[in-house]
């Protein structure tokens, strides 16, 4: 009998503690704001600047709608589900906070438009992000050329408007000027440009695709210019760096597309030569310095992945940097010094002087102007790591 009670009395604690013990969550909201906006949380009128924008709340308090206001834009944010029941179980036995993250997305308002409320605790729903405003910049006029570089073919993804994390600003931008520069500069055929915006995980494999189709045909005889503007992601446990999909939020790297996939799959083509250009950076911080929702918070340095056969690869930034805007110019920081130096020798520069102008006006730029480091890398194959500096995007 009395051990009956003595189990009575253990139940009877152990309701108490877990009751007890508060059902809190970290709510952050990330993605983009245009000017300042007040949310009504629970009550309390806070206003935000900036994002990522992160508080706690007792479970129990958070309200269904959240209201995020400003004279010019209608803000909503979609909730990324990142955690399953048990996870939430586990939380109230223990007390500790769980992280819940909202995505801000914004449209301009129209005359007599209401401002709609942010949808909270909803499964996330894929909604398109608009473009971002296109800044006219002085590297927007590519040189025209008469000539015929008609055994070099070019790959371009640029991927702004995603679905489940913040835009990319000006990526859409970037891709398609880089593409006139293709044509117009380097002399490639229009045919021979490929141009994706805002591409899915099948997509990107269907691009790879596309490209090993055509070097199969041409027996690997071909140059191969990659040109990628858009999210990387860094796997959280491995390291290893993956292009974000626009339909992807990074917290599943197995619907990312691997770099060293990428590298592999060229080097298996063969290819006379393969460079490539991109501008993103795999730490988990967007364009402009905040991070990725699946991130969460932390720039992580991603391991370099490493070309083979006869690629080189130019990184807009090192280790746990981010590749910055240059909004002055509407392009990204990488980008403009990119087509800046195609502009000014009308392409006719090699590989070498290109990566000095790329790396030294990068850095000093983006100290100037963003108050940050960013160090554009170049990487190239161990195979040609004493003859790539001689290789130019125009070939003889």
């Amino acid at each position: 009998m009395k051990k009956r009670y003595y189990y009575l009395f253990v139940f009877a604690v152990l309701s108490f503690v877990v009751h007890a013990q508060p059902a809190v969550e970290s709510i952050t909201f990330t993605g983009h704001l245009n000017e300042t906006v007040t949310a009504n949380i629970a009550g309390k009128i806070i206003r935000i600047d900036r994002l990522p924008y992160t508080f706690t709340l007792q479970q129990a308090n958070i309200p269904t709608t959240i209201i995020l206001e400003s004279p010019n834009y209608s803000y909503t944010s979609i909730y990324i589900p990142k955690y399953s029941k048990s996870d939430y179980k586990l939380a109230r036995w223990t007390g500790e906070p769980i992280d819940r993250t909202y995505v801000v997305k914004f449209t301009e308002k129209q005359a007599g438009m209401v401002q709609p409320v942010v949808q909270n605790h909803a499964p996330a729903v894929a909604t398109t992000a608009p473009s971002t405003p296109v800044v006219t910049s002085s590297v927007d006029n590519a040189p025209e050329t008469k000539r015929m570089n008609d055994n070099t073919f070019a790959l371009i993804i640029a991927n702004e408007a995603y679905q489940l994390v913040a835009p990319v600003e000006m990526a859409r931008h970037d891709g398609a000027t880089f593409k006139k520069y293709c044509t117009h500069t380097l002399g490639i055929p229009e045919e021979n440009v490929k141009y994706h915006t805002d591409a899915s995980y099948g997509q990107i494999a269907k691009a790879i695709k596309d490209i090993k189709d055509i070097a199969e045909v041409f027996e690997g005889k071909i140059n191969l210019i990659v040109y990628y503007a858009g999210h990387g992601i860094p796997d959280n446990a491995t390291k290893d760096a993956f292009i974000l999909p626009v339909d992807a939020d990074g917290t599943d790297t197995e619907v990312c597309f691997s770099l060293n996939k990428l590298y592999r799959d060229i080097d298996n083509l063969h290819l006379n030569s393969a460079v490539f250009f991109l501008d993103a950076c795999f730490s988990g911080a967007q364009r402009g310095g905040d991070m990725i929702v699946a991130a969460r918070g932390v720039a992580i340095k991603p391991k370099a992945a490493q070309p083979a056969g006869n690629s080189i690869v130019f990184s807009a930034a090192s280790d746990e940097e981010a590749a910055y805007p240059y909004k002055k110019e509407g392009h990204g920081l990488f980008t403009y010094y990119l087509l800046k130096k195609l502009q000014e020798t009308e392409g006719r520069v090699s590989l070498g002087e290109l990566a000095e102008y790329i790396k030294s006006n990068v850095s000093r730029k983006s100290i100037v102007v963003n108050g940050v480091k960013q160090t554009p890398s170049i990487i190239p194959a161990y195979g040609i790591k004493d003859t790539w500096q001689s290789q130019s995007l125009i070939t003889k």
